[in-house]
């Protein structure tokens, strides 16, 4: 199931490909609510409609069903793709930089970055089938950002010393992307402002709030990247559990969507 693969997001989540496709996928499929402004009633060929659930999760699963045609010809719904789908982002005024389309313009990537600053990001955009015929690029627009932690520890460090001045850890904000990586993965080193337990459905969460950028700005104005990181229990390495004021060091995804 899924234009490109989401495996590595689900297995932050899911222990079992039987849990994950023979009862929470099915599940969402069946009640899920339709987060688009149509019903997922009888669909054209080629539409496609996104159902979300569990109601009320700060992290709920969004399962996109299209209409493709059957053997007469007639239109039967599909499931395409599923993943873990942040409903509760911190809102960000973004530049548009970059759109790039996945094979059947369902799912795709946008890269951006705030305004007056050249550092720039990517991001899983979740609703990309819905939006992606409205950004501009150049232009600015609303988004709500997330991140999806595959790991994640409380860092204690204060300085690394690479051989020459140490450079400070302590508080810093750093989002690093590898060449090998998918484009909206990351390591990370970012300060907790919030700590607080979550759930999708039966799936613990912790919710982190975190600076992932302090992104320079021409204009000298702080529009610094914060946004909740949702950290499954099952993708902590160690005990410890972060309070404000530590720095938390990890790998993330990091997804968002056109604000409403």
């Amino acid at each position: 199931m899924g234009i490109q693969d989401h495996s590595a997001r689900w297995a932050c989540l899911v222990e079992h490909d039987e849990m994950l496709f023979e009862n929470w996928l099915p599940t969402v499929t069946y009640t899920g609510k339709p987060v688009d402004q149509r019903e997922a009633g009888q669909l054209a060929i080629g539409e496609t409609v996104g159902l979300v659930g569990p109601e009320d999760a700060p992290l709920a699963t969004l399962v996109l069903i299209t209409g493709m045609p059957d053997e007469d010809g007639a239109s039967r719904h599909v499931g395409v793709s599923a993943y873990p789908y942040a409903v509760e982002g911190a809102r960000h005024r973004l530049v548009v930089r970059e759109v790039t389309a996945w094979d059947g313009d369902l799912e795709g990537w946008v890269t951006a970055s705030v305004p007056h600053s050249e550092v720039t990001f990517t991001f899983f955009d979740t609703r990309f089938y819905a939006n992606h015929g409205r950004y501009v690029v150049g232009e600015e627009a609303e988004f709500v950002l997330a991140g999806l932690a595959y790991g994640a520890y409380v860092d204690d460090r204060e300085a690394l010393n690479l051989g020459g001045p140490a450079l400070q850890l302590k508080g810093a904000a750093m989002l690093v992307h590898h060449d090998d990586a998918d484009p909206d993965d990351y390591d990370f080193l970012a300060p907790v402002q919030s700590s607080a337990p979550a759930a999708m459905g039966p799936f613990p969460l912790t919710r982190v709030t975190v600076t992932l950028l302090h992104p320079p700005c021409e204009d000298d104005i702080d529009r610094d990247l914060v946004i909740p990181l949702y950290v499954p229990d099952r993708c902590w390495r160690g005990a410890q559990r972060p309070q404000p004021g530590d720095d938390l060091s990890g790998m993330l995804w990091l997804q968002g969507r056109m604000a409403d």
